[in-house]
């Protein structure tokens, strides 16, 4: 059992659960627990949980399952949850998800480092799911929902027949790249990828590139990419050695038969030279453009939000 474990909790489904909970047990507080004086009941039975994971009252309408100092998922006289998603832990995640599976009685992940809430379509509210299914084309649609918040908090409002409408959704913006100006803004590359290709089969040893690194380092500090650099002047053939060396890395084996470790240098593959190499010219030409996803909507690694346009556009 992990100090995060959950299998020790009490059962709260409802906002009825919670209040006969939180007034039936002795608060922490009490002389009855050997903890420090923490305002609120224990959720848990196990007495080592009861000084991080507690039940709160919030007001008359409102508990709290908080976990350390934040109260990760309240449940509202309505029946209504509020999800704080400001904290950016994989383990808060987990006890957030724990108490929203309770109340719901449906499993929806929470990543709060994207600012993220997860689910299936099932329980989402047809409102809802029809704007996304007019938003998006047939072909894209997925039978799972992602959410995202630009105010670090969720609300989840209950409208019977198990759905849920999801209050505080914000819209996401992926980059698109004009093709066509893009085609003609490659070719300058073309001769500083040619001479990349040189180390795809002959990698520089480790002390090379590392001495390369530190060098570029030194003179444009380590914030700067060999990148952003190269790109803004690609004629510059001084500078490519710099970017061939900031895309090697160490690449560690174990061998087996002398039971000992082994490395060797590796330079990154060409598609991936060639995607930050494009990225770095897009963005200094200004040619990209940014799309809108559905409410609901996530087919993109990387993924912006309106203040993000609005400062790149500005």
């Amino acid at each position: 059992m992990t100090w995060l474990s959950t299998e020790n909790a009490h059962d709260i489904r409802s906002f009825a659960e919670a209040e006969y909970l939180f007034n039936e047990i002795k608060p922490i507080n009490s002389k009855n627990y050997r903890t420090k004086e923490v305002d609120g009941v224990p959720i848990m039975k196990h007495r080592r949980d009861w000084e991080h994971k507690s039940l709160h009252k919030i007001n008359n309408d409102t508990y709290a399952m908080r976990l350390y100092s934040t109260d990760v998922v309240q449940v509202h006289r309505d029946n209504s949850i509020t999800i704080d998603v400001s904290y950016g832990s994989s383990t808060t995640n987990a006890w957030a998800e724990h108490w929203i599976f309770q109340l719901t009685g449906r499993h929806m992940a929470v990543w709060s480092d994207r600012n993220c809430l997860g689910m299936s379509w099932i329980v989402v509210s047809d409102e809802q799911h029809k704007q996304y299914k007019l938003n998006v084309p047939l072909s894209k649609q997925d039978t799972y929902a992602y959410f995202f918040t630009d105010t670090n908090e969720f609300r989840l409002e209950w409208l019977g027949d198990e759905k849920w409408y999801v209050h505080g959704a914000a819209p996401r913006f992926v980059k698109r790249v004009d093709k066509s100006a893009a085609y003609h803004k490659r070719k300058v590359l073309q001769p500083m990828i040619d001479y990349l290709k040189i180390y795809e089969s002959m990698p520089m040893e480790e002390d090379t590139y590392r001495a390369l690194q530190k060098e570029f380092s030194d003179e444009y500090g380590w914030r700067t990419n060999p990148c952003d650099v190269a790109v803004a002047d690609p004629d510059d053939t001084s500078m490519w050695a710099y970017v061939a060396a900031s895309f090697h890395s160490m690449d560690w084996n174990y061998d087996w038969q002398a039971q000992r470790h082994s490395s060797s240098s590796k330079m990154a593959s060409m598609p991936t030279i060639k995607k930050n190499l494009h990225k770095f010219l897009y963005d200094k030409e200004g040619i990209n453009d940014f799309q809108q996803l559905a409410i609901g909507e996530s087919r993109h690694a990387e993924l912006y939000t309106q203040r993000q346009v609005e400062n790149y556009n500005g």
